[in-house]
């Protein structure tokens, strides 16, 4: 006899099955992993009073696709989506997006870098008057974007046939996928 607690397991592990993207289940020939490569982060030293107190962060991505099959795949469709966060929003959105065409031989990894993309960032501060000025310190408001995370899709011909995200969320962000 099973517990309650089992049952519920059980339950939730067919709701979740049943409501899971089938495209996730067609078998595809396309292996896909995805790494995140930092090129430059920058932080501004807020007690820099001559320069500007922005941060810069530049990164690309890097794809290895991997064909399974036996047959050569032509003309695939890589999407590489950098997603963040505008200053003072909650929301999440496409802060720079490529794509590349690939093909692909049979069994062999082909590696693939997205363009660099860049987010600039300046956090809230203060300015202060040069001494023995009468100006009054200014409030400055954060302004720019913050990478916080990526998408990658691989579509061939009108299929989407492997994704990457860097977490959940950044699927509800990315454009539906077109050929």
């Amino acid at each position: 006899m099973l517990s309650s607690f089992t049952h519920k397991v059980v339950a939730s592990f067919l709701v979740g099955f049943l409501c899971f993207n089938t495209n996730a289940f067609a078998l595809s020939k396309i292996a896909l992993t995805v790494r995140s490569i930092p090129i430059q982060q920058k932080k501004a030293d807020p007690k820099d009073k001559k320069k500007d107190p922005a941060d810069t962060d530049e990164r690309k991505l890097e794809a290895t696709l991997k064909n399974t099959s036996s047959e050569a795949v032509t003309g695939l469709q890589v999407h590489y989506y950098f997603i963040g966060k505008s200053a003072g929003a909650n929301d999440l959105k496409v802060l720079d997006s490529d794509t590349k065409t690939q093909d692909v031989a049979p069994g062999t990894p082909v590696v693939i870098e997205s363009k660099v993309a860049t987010a600039t960032f300046t956090p809230a501060h203060r300015t202060l008057p040069k001494k023995g000025s009468k100006d009054k310190p200014e409030n400055v408001h954060a302004a720019g974007d913050k990478f916080t995370g990526w998408a990658v899709q691989v579509i061939s011909g009108a299929d989407l046939v492997a994704e990457a995200y860097s977490s959940p969320a950044m699927k509800a962000v990315v454009p539906a996928p077109t050929p």
